[in-house]
């Protein structure tokens, strides 16, 4: 969470996010019942859909800079469609990561199947809006 904080490169912040989230898949489907199993695995396909819809936006990012900074990205953006296109991307990622509003469906469920102590750490740090 540290390295995501201080991240000053789209690499960077996009490697830092899947460490942090990677553990809390395993820790949800830590018990060994059907509905911790289910929660880990629902937990597991949207962080993959989330990672897939926040690559494709970075990706599209770096398509139209050529930069992987964020300085180097903010003097060369311009609002063409395509930067549009890769902010609604990111936007999606993001939103389904920090389980905002319209993409916080999925987090009744794995909330209910994870184990209570990590029930209650899973939205602190990579769900945190803050991050």
């Amino acid at each position: 969470m540290m390295f995501l904080a201080s991240a000053a490169d789209i690499v960077m912040l996009y490697v830092s996010l899947e460490l942090a989230t990677i553990p809390l898949f395993l820790l949800t489907a830590w018990r060994r019942d059907a509905l911790s199993g289910e929660a880990g695995l629902k937990y597991v396909v949207v962080g993959a859909l989330a990672s897939a819809l926040l690559l494709y936006g970075l990706g599209l990012l770096y398509g139209l800079t050529a930069h992987t900074d964020f300085a180097g990205l903010r003097a060369l953006l311009k609002p063409v469609p395509a930067f549009w296109l890769a902010a609604a991307l990111i936007t999606a990622g993001v939103g389904f990561k920090m389980t905002l509003v319209p993409f916080h469906m999925w987090a009744a469920e794995v909330y209910q199947g994870a184990p209570t102590p990590i029930t209650a750490y899973i939205p602190s740090p990579p769900s945190a809006p803050g991050c």
